[in-house]
């Protein structure tokens, strides 16, 4: 199944407000017409979310590492 489909569905049949990251998924989802040609990169330079785009090779991804000031490898000791 194509990522977005089911955040898409869901929103469309509820109502009901999704997260970022699901939001960007059922927009994705939305534009590229339900990914009728396969799961592929849309390569929209122009769109703002491309780099959130879930099929683009290079998007942006965030680990709970990221979100609390860590770099990739770092430990951080609790004492």
């Amino acid at each position: 199944m194509a990522k977005g489909k089911t955040d898409f569905n869901r929103y469309q049949e509820d109502h009901k407000p999704l997260s970022c990251k699901r939001a960007i998924m059922a927009f994705c989802y939305d534009c590229m017409g339900g990914y009728s040609e396969g799961p592929q990169d849309c390569q929209s330079k122009i769109c703002p979310l491309y780099p959130f785009m879930p099929y683009n090779i290079n998007r942006i991804k965030r680990t709970n590492q990221s979100r609390i000031g860590l770099r990739p490898g770092e430990v951080r000791l609790l004492i």
